[in-house]
């Protein structure tokens, strides 16, 4: 961490042992206030007094409730890959924590990442979430969020992608085998035939699509189930798109050419 973990104020009980070889440090149940609210916590140090092994290791669990995603910059350490760090600097905006905990288990020396677990659970209502700046954002209704070392997974029951429903929405996030990070979204959305044109015309399809829909216009329902799979950062390849769609007594006005073309039902 790049700073202290400071809190208002902190109540409980340390114990502290030590002998020949090593000083230990335990905690009861710790009660603490901060500006993310109030927090419950579980600590342990293990301090050897002989070099080797893997050095001082830790134990820290941090449960909060009713909080702001904001405040989960605090508890994300620093040794994660920076691509990682910058998605969740800038992925989960505005909305609501209804709880959340954190763990640390392991070294805390820089290069023993192998021997260590970091881990970050979420439960979130009404969350903002722009899991790429070239597709359109979704705002979790209610929602898991789940960081678990290198990798993120985002699970939603029900969310909203432009006016359109989402379900069974996931994303996750993993190092590949060449260490970059890898993002892959899926999920069902049900809405206005419209949201369906402004994704096409609004996201890296269009590249794919060469803007043929630019300005067609849509009236109707869609149903659309959603897979992408893309590698975040420079140099990445292009990324792998599959979307079905179910078109629902749905109006187009084709152009250019003028063609009106109503009550399409049927699948793309």
């Amino acid at each position: 961490y790049d700073e202290p973990l400071f809190f208002d104020e902190i109540h409980g009980s340390l114990d502290l042992a030590w002998g020949a070889d090593r000083v230990t440090l335990s905690s009861g149940l710790l009660s603490a206030r901060g500006e993310e609210g109030q927090i419950r916590a579980l600590f342990g140090l293990d301090i050897p007094l002989q070099a080797g092994g893997n050095g001082i290791e830790m134990d820290l669990l941090v449960g909060v409730q009713d909080s702001h995603p904001i405040y989960r910059a605090k508890y994300v350490p620093n040794v994660l890959d920076e691509n990682l760090s910058a998605w969740l600097d800038t992925s989960i905006g505005d909305g609501h924590i209804e709880e959340a905990a954190f763990l640390w288990r392991g070294a805390l020396r820089r290069d023993a990442a192998p021997q260590r677990t970091v881990q970050l659970a979420c439960y979130v209502t009404d969350t903002y979430l722009e899991y790429h700046p070239d597709w359109p954002p979704a705002t979790l209704e209610s929602g898991i969020v789940l960081i678990n070392d290198a990798r993120v997974s985002v699970w939603s029951d029900s969310a909203t992608l432009f006016d359109s429903t989402a379900s069974s929405l996931s994303v996750e996030t993993w190092l590949n085998a060449d260490k970059k990070v890898t993002l892959a979204v899926s999920g069902a959305i049900r809405g206005p035939a419209a949201d369906g044109l402004a994704l096409l015309n609004d996201s890296p399809l269009t590249a794919l699509v060469g803007g043929a829909f630019s300005d067609w216009t849509a009236s109707g329902e869609l149903e659309t189930d959603v897979d992408l799979e893309l590698v975040l950062g420079q140099g990445a390849p292009p990324p792998v798109v599959d979307v079905q769609t179910r078109w629902l007594d749905v109006d187009l006005d084709v152009m250019p050419g003028k063609l009106p073309v109503k009550s399409v039902d049927g699948e793309f």
